[in-house]
């Protein structure tokens, strides 16, 4: 049976690298494929309509046989803006609304989109601890993520058994753009350099490094092929903190 991946945001960081483990991984046959469309051609903030309608098209402009659709998909969309809670922007770019829409939204309304029409087995979003451990200044992207694990969840029993939805929850990763922006705004917050930032950082995490996007990417490949049995479950790979 072909697989055919479908991976959401898989044009940077943590995307990028899950896109290149699946095209090198043993899991994934000669028949298969690995499609990353740009965010020009497939954007999660649209309507669930247009996202059917950008899927299809998108998927008619790749040169494998395209008649069955899409098998498993990865949703790695996501944005942060740090604001403590008075400085919170709820008018303009980068808001809550729209940290809300690409982190939970948009998944809700991708796998609307490509369940009708696409013989879907297995989904993996993209968490974060952040889901479950409070930050300064990071109320709306905590908040975001902790929808997205319950989303997760939700979607998991109501798919089932046809269709298994799962999360993994990466703490600090690098190298990422998301984290390349926390590294220069963390350190204003608590009034420390970068280094003393960083330093506190590792300090917290019992495996004293940040994740590479590799072992994530490796991760999220296991998670999205097997075992059959494992679905609903959020899974964390933050070095134990």
């Amino acid at each position: 049976m072909s697989n055919h991946v479908l991976v959401i945001g898989g044009n940077g960081g943590i995307g990028s690298a899950i896109v290149t483990e699946l095209m090198q991984s043993n899991l994934t046959g000669s028949g298969d494929s690995v499609s990353y469309p740009p965010q020009s051609e497939l954007d999660v903030t649209w309507a669930v309509d247009e996202i059917q309608d950008a899927i299809n098209k998108y998927t008619m402009s790749l040169d494998w046989p395209v008649a069955k659709g899409f098998t498993h998909l990865v949703y790695c969309a996501g944005i942060n803006e740090l604001a403590m809670i008075p400085n919170i922007d709820y008018k303009h770019r980068g808001n809550f609304s729209e940290i809300l829409n690409v982190n939970v939204v948009g998944f809700a309304r991708v796998l609307a989109a490509m369940i009708e029409n696409n013989p879907l087995r297995s989904v993996v979003a993209i968490s974060s601890d952040a889901a479950y451990r409070p930050m300064r200044g990071s109320l709306m992207y905590c908040a975001a993520k902790a929808a997205l694990d319950m989303a997760v969840r939700c979607a998991a029993r109501e798919l089932a058994p046809d269709i298994r939805v799962n999360a993994v929850s990466p703490g600090m990763t690098e190298p990422t753009g998301m984290q390349e922006y926390i590294d220069k705004t963390v350190p204003a917050f608590r009034g420390w350099t970068s280094e003393e930032a960083l330093r506190y950082e590792i300090s917290q995490n019992p495996m004293g490094r940040r994740a590479t996007t590799e072992e994530v990417a490796k991760l999220v490949t296991s998670v999205l092929f097997g075992p059959e049995y494992l679905t609903g479950a959020i899974i964390p790979i933050n070095g134990g903190r």
